[in-house]
């Protein structure tokens, strides 16, 4: 939680919920206990991490935290600089009991990877934000602890010997294209450097007949010649306004927008003739099928920020109220500001009353989770209301205008 301390201020009453000890120890394959091994705790569904002290394990190898009920994804991560692995577990159902999960990391080959941008230099230079994702011949990626490059375009994982296909996915908006190295044979400490060239953006908007964004859409971009082959499009899904961006060589290409994975409710939409892609291009889509209208439940109850542009310079936080009037009980809120690439910014949670216009309690005051100033431009903000105790819930997407 975060709260602005400009006088003196009584904090809202915090109702602390009920929860299960999940607790274990993390050794190595010869029995030996590992220690600041750090457990990320996410709900299975909603991807948020949860916040779990004593997720790091000790000099014994042994952490012990607190958890509601429910199926999260346990990620441990050793220490940089470790040789062990990390170890992911899905679909792990916390229910009614105290829990005890062991994990072994087994040791495997550094692979430090040097992402470079040749554009201008010979020398090429660094590329910040790359991932690297590995994926065996099985197709099933594994998981890799800070797998993303940093301000010298450097990264460095730990891997079992294995075949990999090494994956190489620039940040979402960026004019840099994806990289698919295949068959890689990792066998020893490997240290490569990896050129990313620079294409066009191609953004897709993706709607259905009542003109509503088609998340999770899937976009195919296909170049017919000399070869008919499929670029490799790792950011190809839309995001929950149905807007799709890769970067691609320029060219001409087709244009394949696919269902949502389980929707049987569209058809796949080839568009008639090929794209010429040459610079920066959007195209607007129409998914052809029977669409459903929605209207998410209680979104009239929370309503525009205020003041919208926000220019911290006039007014330090922008508000954004929720009315719970008519509504009794205790809610939680939780906002979260993101950029329109996905990226979140921050995020807080407060605790509202019911019965009450809870007109100042969720607010930004312009800065990331790190406390540093956010830069201008448009951000979305999303809200989203529990109630405490019982089932009903709601949220709602806004937008932001930032102007410093």
């Amino acid at each position: 939680m975060n709260v602005v301390l400009d006088g003196s201020k009584i904090l809202p009453t915090i109702v602390l919920e009920f929860g299960q000890v999940v607790s274990g120890q993390a050794t190595d394959t010869l029995g030996n206990p590992i220690d600041s091994v750090n457990l990320a705790v996410d709900d299975w569904v909603s991807k948020k991490r949860l916040f779990t002290p004593g997720d790091k394990t000790d000099s014994l190898g042994n952490y012990r935290i607190v958890i509601p009920n429910g199926t999260y994804r346990f990620r441990y991560a050793p220490a940089p600089g470790r040789r062990q692995v990390g170890v992911q577990l899905d679909t792990v159902k916390i229910n009614g009991r105290d829990t005890v999960i062991n994990v072994t990391l087994r040791s495997g080959s550094f692979v430090s990877a040097t992402i470079v941008d040749t554009s201008f230099t010979p020398l090429g230079t660094p590329i910040r934000g790359v991932d690297l994702d590995m994926e065996d011949t099985s197709g099933n990626k594994i998981f890799l602890p800070r797998n993303t490059s940093d301000s010298l375009g450097k990264l460095t994982v730990v891997a079992p010997g294995n075949v990999y296909d090494f994956l190489f996915v620039p940040p979402r908006d960026s004019h840099f294209i994806a990289k698919k190295v295949r068959s890689f044979a990792l066998a020893s400490d490997t240290a490569i450097t990896q050129a990313l060239n620079r294409g066009v953006l191609l953004t897709v908007r993706v709607v259905d007949s009542l003109n509503q964004a088609v998340p999770f859409a899937d976009l195919d971009v296909i170049r017919e010649f000399p070869t008919r082959n499929e670029l490799f499009t790792p950011t190809d899904n839309a995001d929950p306004f149905g807007i799709i961006k890769v970067a691609v060589p320029p060219d001409s290409y087709t244009i394949v927008i696919n269902p949502p994975s389980g929707a049987v409710n569209f058809d796949t939409l080839t568009l008639p003739d090929l794209v010429r892609i040459l610079n920066d291009t959007t195209i607007d889509v129409i998914l052809p099928g029977q669409p459903v209208r929605v209207t998410p439940p209680g979104e009239e109850r929370i309503l525009d920020g205020y003041p919208n542009p926000f220019r911290p310079a006039a007014s330090p936080l922008i508000y954004f109220p929720v009315d719970l009037t008519t509504l009794p009980g205790d809610w939680k809120a939780s906002l979260t500001i993101f950029t329109p690439a996905g990226e979140i910014v921050f995020k807080d949670e407060k605790q509202l009353s019911g019965g009450l216009m809870n007109g100042r309690e969720l607010f930004w005051n312009g800065h990331n989770d790190d406390d540093e100033p956010a830069a201008s431009g448009v951000y979305f903000c999303k809200i989203i209301l529990r109630e405490l105790g019982g089932s009903q819930r709601m949220e709602k997407v806004l937008k932001a205008a930032l102007i410093r």
